[in-house]
């Protein structure tokens, strides 16, 4: 019996149709390959019947393998929904009937849904309570950068805008650190971060020359914050108590050059001290604490109806802090303390007081 000829059209359905068989197969080979990858990494199953810290460390757990893996945002989803069993696997079917296209859904809306079925209100609240009540304290910067940051997913349309996310973090600085930072009204949180941290650290005090000077004739406190000038003397700093005992031994081993220093200079400057926080400088000059600064005077000068009486009385005699850990001012306390009446002791000193009063 003669068999009749295949239907061109119909075999071309069947190739297609084994193709179409094909590729779902190597999806479905792909898919498990990448599965099995994220268990060997440390991905774990998630049934949803956790404590709310429990679903916390398994997102954490996720995004972690997933950095590891390196998988692309629009492939995190797919693989996460792998490890969901039992009542979170219901709860995923229920988000996927809400979308026309699921596999368009995003990690970040992903997080947002599981958030709100799996963190119990109370929690959140708790949580966002805690972020409120967040202060630096015995914390260091980076270790209360963390912590914010941490907290700061339960308040996420706070700390959305850049700017609020800053307020808040400044809000929770030590005083002596918010007092510095604030005049800076630094708008970029990884900007501040790293600007809290280097004043923590002493490495920085004055004003960075990347970041603009409040004006001194405008205001004297920014979003209810008092601004505290580096210019002047009195400014401190938190210190630990060996800190504080080191600071008082370098006091008295350069207790004979201050005094040298302050009969060189005599009258052009009201006292010299040692410094705990001039950094790479030999040494520096402040104003008093309640006179003007050094800018604020050659502002005042500047002004066509200035009162001069005025002048006499906010202009003060300077104060030279000098800075124990540069080898220049080692040097001179050697030479000082074999000879105070050493010439080249006080040529250096009226030379370095010449140059600060240029540079300021």
């Amino acid at each position: 019996m003669a068999t009749s000829p295949i239907d061109p059209n119909f075999q071309h359905t069947l190739e297609l149709l084994t193709q179409a068989l094909s590729r779902i197969g190597h999806t479905r080979d792909a898919s498990m390959a990448y599965e099995d990858q994220a268990r060997r990494v440390g991905a774990v199953e998630f049934n949803g019947h956790c404590e709310p810290a429990m679903v916390e460390e398994w997102i954490e757990k996720m995004e972690r393998v997933m950095d590891v893996m390196d998988v692309p945002q629009e492939r995190r989803v797919v693989l996460a929904i792998f490890f969901l069993f039992r009542n979170a696997r219901y709860w995923w079917k229920s988000v996927r009937r809400r979308y026309q296209d699921p596999s368009t859904i995003m990690w970040q809306v992903f997080l947002t849904a599981f958030d709100e079925q799996f963190y119990p209100l109370a929690y959140q609240n708790m949580k966002m309570e805690e972020f409120f009540q967040l202060e630096q304290g015995s914390m260091t910067v980076l270790e209360y950068e963390k912590k914010f940051n941490e907290l700061s997913k339960y308040c996420t349309p706070l700390v959305a805008d850049e700017r609020k996310k800053c307020q808040l973090f400044t809000r929770g600085l030590k005083a002596s650190i918010r007092d510095i930072v604030v005049g800076q009204r630094l708008v970029n949180f990884g900007d501040l971060v790293m600007s809290a941290s280097l004043i923590e650290s002493s490495q920085m005090i004055m004003y960075n020359g990347n970041f603009m000077p409040p004006s001194e004739l405008m205001y004297y406190e920014f979003e209810g914050n008092n601004l505290v000038s580096a210019t002047k003397e009195g400014l401190k700093l938190d210190e630990s108590e060996d800190e504080a005992k080191k600071k008082e031994e370098l006091k008295e081993k350069f207790e004979g050059l201050c005094k040298v220093v302050k009969d060189v200079l005599g009258d052009r400057v009201e006292k010299v001290v040692v410094s705990d926080h001039v950094v790479d400088s030999p040494c520096y000059l402040v104003t008093s604490k309640y006179g003007w600064t050094a800018n604020m005077e050659r502002i005042m000068k500047a002004q066509a109806l200035r009162d001069n009486r005025a002048a006499g009385y906010m202009s003060s005699k300077k104060t030279m802090e000098i800075n124990p850990e540069n080898h220049i001012m080692e040097e001179l306390r050697k030479r000082a303390d074999a000879d105070k009446n050493d010439k080249s002791v006080k040529d250096l000193v009226l030379l370095l007081f010449e140059t600060r009063m240029t540079s300021q």
